[in-house]
């Protein structure tokens, strides 16, 4: 693909590429070993988690369900997002980073056109943007469609926002979820500026 796309239009190499991995994808083949190289991978994570945090015995094979179930969606909306004319990108947003003591040494300000607050504890995201509220822990990432349904240009539109936490909280008060289209790819909102290069930049969005 990269080899095509330096010698070949976009739409062309796009076109190719969702072609390709759809064909393959339904090769016999390529669902044992995909399923192969799921269990392999949900072993590793479930032994590594297990000497950290050993689960009770009656529920580890819950768990490792569970842990399975989480890879093959994943697994199916990877081969799915690459099977797109579209690309599809997922990026974490900048982290808050701490040193050794557990310290917080660098802040990152909460950004409602590219984050979504999941706690439930807030009404308004803008709001949060407004008070520069800081980011505590990123749950999923953010989720960037490049180019149009036929893969061709450089827009960046946010299908889906990064799913965040800020520090604080609000407990004890009333409060309303807030959804702000986290999920929702009907109403996607582009940005002002490119997302992928500002992330990969590290520069502060």
């Amino acid at each position: 693909e990269k080899i095509l796309s330096e010698v070949g239009p976009a739409r062309a190499v796009a076109q190719w590429r969702a072609t390709t991995l759809t064909l393959l994808s339904r090769r016999p083949a390529f669902a044992t070993q995909r399923n192969l190289d799921t269990e392999a991978v949900a072993q590793e994570i479930f032994s590594v988690l297990s000497a950290l945090l050993p689960p009770p015995a009656q529920l580890e094979a819950q768990i490792l369900s569970s842990l399975r179930n989480v890879l093959r969606v994943a697994v199916e909306l990877s081969i799915e997002m690459r099977s797109q004319k579209a690309e599809y990108i997922m990026l974490p947003p900048l982290q808050p980073e701490y040193d050794t003591q557990g310290d917080l040494v660098r802040k990152v300000h909460f950004n409602a056109a590219l984050m979504n607050e999941r706690s439930g504890d807030y009404t308004s995201n803008d709001e949060l943007e407004r008070t520069q509220a800081v980011v505590k822990i990123v749950l999923f990432p953010l989720v960037v469609k490049k180019g149009d349904d036929f893969g061709e240009g450089e827009d960046e539109i946010v299908v889906c926002p990064a799913q965040v936490l800020v520090a604080g909280s609000k407990q004890g008060k009333k409060v309303v979820r807030v959804l702000s289209g986290a999920m929702d790819i009907d109403n996607p909102r582009r940005s002002n500026q490119s997302i992928i290069s500002g992330l990969e930049s590290g520069g502060m969005i």
